[in-house]
Parts: C-alpha cells; structure tokens; sequence
C-alpha cells in the first residue's frame, strides 16, 4: 500500500451520472485484485478533505479503472477531471474476493452500481477458463452497464429490457441450473439487496462472497467508522475497509 500521484488517462460518463474513469499507476496495476478498492484524494483545495473510496472496475496493462456513480459534491468534482489531470491515490486497500480451482461454476450477482468491482473479476476468471454466469439488475434499460459482455442475464425493474424485477428474483428463477458443490456465488449492490440475498440463500448451501459498501474515513481501520455486525461472534464488529469489503454472507449480519 502507498500514496502516489496518478495522471488520468481516460475519463467518460457511460449515463447521466455514471462515469468510467480510467488513471494510470504501475504499481496498483501489479498490486490490485479483483474486490479490492482504492481511496482517492479528489482535490487538494477542498474543503473534503477525507479520501473517497471506490471499487476497481478493471486493470489493464498500467491503466487503472474505476466506475462511479454522482451522488454528492465529491464525485460531481472528480466527474469534473480531464484528461491529464493528476489524482492523489491510496492504495491498494481491502480483502479482495476468494476465488481458485475449488468452483467449476462462478455466479456474479450485481445491483445497479454494484457493477463496478465485476470486470476485473469476471476477466480473472475468464484467464482460468471458468465458466462465468452473470445476473445484473438495473432500474430502466437506460441504465445498463455490460462491459461489452454477451451473454448476461439482465434484470429491469421497469420491465423495460430483459427480466421484469429484481436481479435477486432473475437469479432464483435460475437456481435450479446450478448445484451448490460446485458453484459459487460473487455479490454486490445496495445493502437492501444484499440483505434479501441473505435471507433467501440462507438456507441453502451455496459459498456466496459479498462486496459491501460503507462510509468510510481512513480506508485503513484506523478510525473505526466502517463497522459491520459479525454473525460468528456475538457482540463483535469487523471493519470493511479492512477485513473487507468482500466478506463469506454467512459471517455477517446484513
């Protein structure tokens, strides 16, 4: 883990308010893993004067992606950079996601956003020559973000492209496809989302990793502001920045 200074090398908005952001940086490059995040210093004359964090979307050759949604002051002005402009970065940070030979199937689950940390992951997966099924739900067709990737199953709560519902109801509609030895689970999106996956998996077998979000200070556990309830210890806290933001669904309390 350390600090640099990266120049931007590609910055777009994929929607109103989504944007790929693309930075380069040699030594994330060779560092990160797919589920890790980044934390991002956006600008020195600020008044935010706290990092954000954000997942990484992919990593390709020395480039660096991240994918964001604008929601506040801070990534409205990160949104604002050009190409060219330098970022301060920290990284990289976090438990990434689990994955090896164990699985013959792999299952990505995402929500909206939750988008963000799956091509790096579906792309090391894909270099293993696993077989990948990818379930993601959006609200309206206008917000679909596929990477260029065929074969998703796609959701659209408004009906409006493929499924009509829920991602978590078009994975269900298709759980009958998969045996529970020999498939895993990868999720994220909003903690709602997460929360109904919980409760509808909890009774069967599956290994399922989730990614989770939270506010976040340090990035580091220094502060103590990311605190997540542990199913396995009564009483006890975990961090996400730190023993996270990827995390077994059965050792968390959603």
């Amino acid at each position: 883990m350390k600090i640099e200074k990266c120049k931007i090398t590609k910055i777009n908005k994929l929607s109103l308010n989504i944007v790929s952001l693309v930075f380069e940086s040699i030594y994330l490059s060779k560092n990160l893993c797919p589920g890790q995040f980044i934390n991002i210093k956006i600008d020195h004359n600020s008044p935010n004067l706290l990092r954000r964090p954000f997942s990484v979307s992919n990593v390709d050759g020395k480039e660096v992606y991240i994918l964001f949604n604008i929601v506040g002051k801070g990534t409205f002005s990160l949104s604002e950079k050009k190409v060219g402009d330098e970022i301060e970065i920290l990284g990289s940070l976090g438990n990434g996601f689990k994955y090896d030979n164990a699985y013959k199937k792999h299952v990505i689950v995402a929500g909206g956003i939750g988008v963000a940390p799956f091509l790096f992951l579906f792309n090391a997966l894909s270099k293993m020559k696993k077989s990948i099924d990818l379930y993601f739900g959006f609200r309206t067709k206008n917000d679909i973000i596929d990477f260029g990737i065929s074969n998703i199953n796609i959701a659209t709560e408004d009906g409006s492209f493929g499924y009509k519902g829920n991602v978590n109801d078009l994975l269900f509609s298709k759980m009958s496809d998969y045996n529970a030895n020999n498939t895993k689970i990868y999720a994220c999106g909003p903690n709602v989302m997460l929360k109904n996956l919980s409760d509808r998996i909890s009774s069967l077998s599956y290994e399922v990793e989730v990614s989770i979000e939270s506010y976040m200070a340090c990035g580091i556990g220094l502060c103590q502001g990311c605190p997540v309830e542990s199913k396995i210890e009564d009483g006890k806290y975990l961090l996400v920045c730190k023993d996270g933001p990827c995390f077994n669904i059965k050792e968390i309390r959603l």
